[in-house]
């Protein structure tokens, strides 16, 4: 980690906050924002679009980007070294978690959850060093999830939460808002069309969010990015409490060195979020709100 940043971020009082956003108050807070030398290819070196959305486990880090097919690459973080890349098909990949489970004991890697991000569909996979393998794929029904779907995995209960736009459209607030939902991955139902949907447990409303990109779940709270390129300094981090249905903070101040490229993720890891600005290495932040 080779500079740091430290911020004043808006803080939102829970007890505060309305749906409409009325008698919102705010607290300051201050959040730590550093550099690291842990990067992915790029999309040249890959032939891929963009990068999408990234998770971390075993000290190996997968990257998902857009494209045709999609395509995956998986770096081995302690030497920053590709140990393989791949076409995903997982769709956009705008999310990635893990579960604890694992396909095989011999894999590097436990099993994978993927959002699309541009439909309501997920993806179940096996990520190997040389392979991505869907094992099944996942459709949140419209009534319950909205449109341009994003997952996020409490893997410890085998929960997973959907955040998506009310109205078919990411960038404007029309008539729209956000919708996230909760559905109980132990219990699925099968489609008959090879598709499965996880049953639902409960949903809620929040303000619009412009351009959702991959969020991620982390000890009890969702994180939630909302960044439009050109500029970052439109770029927001949602953390949202699930179980009161609320917004708790929102960071919105981040390094000027990426204010020119979406933030496309952020993912926790050994307590450490991490956030991801287009071909750049990742960024780390620090919490103190």
């Amino acid at each position: 980690m080779v500079e740091l940043y430290n911020y004043q971020g808006n803080s939102i009082e829970p007890s505060s906050y309305t749906y409409d956003g009325e008698f919102i108050k705010t607290i300051q807070g201050k959040y730590n924002c550093g550099i690291t030398e842990i990067s992915s290819p790029t999309t040249t070196n890959i032939g891929a679009q963009s990068p999408q959305g990234f998770a971390i486990s075993n000290d190996y880090m997968v990257q998902m980007y857009s494209g045709t097919t999609g395509k995956c690459a998986v770096v081995d973080i302690s030497d920053n070294s590709v140990v393989g890349t791949m076409d995903s098909n997982c769709g956009h990949g705008n999310s990635v978690d893990f579960f604890n489970a694992y396909y095989d004991e011999s894999d590097i890697l436990p099993i994978a959850l993927v959002s699309d991000g541009l439909s309501r569909k997920a993806y179940v996979a096996r990520i190997t060093a040389s392979a991505v393998t869907v094992l099944k794929e996942l459709v949140f029904p419209q009534e319950h999830s909205g449109y341009y779907v994003s997952t996020m995995l409490d893997k410890e209960n085998l929960i997973i939460y959907t955040v998506g736009y009310y109205a078919n459209s990411y960038t404007s607030d029309t008539n729209n808002h956000m919708v996230i939902s909760a559905w109980d991955y132990s219990d699925l139902t099968d489609n008959g069309d090879e598709t499965y949907t996880p049953a639902f447990i409960k949903s809620f409303d929040l303000p619009f969010m412009t351009t959702l990109q991959g969020p991620t779940f982390y000890n009890g709270r969702l994180y939630i990015v909302s960044s439009k390129a050109p500029s970052s300094a439109d770029t927001k981090i949602y953390v949202i409490d699930p179980y009161g249905e609320r917004i708790t903070n929102v960071l919105e101040q981040f390094p000027t060195a990426v204010k020119n490229n979406e933030c496309e993720a952020i993912y926790f890891y050994n307590n450490i979020a991490y956030i991801k600005y287009g071909n750049q290495p990742l960024y780390y932040l620090e919490f103190n709100t």
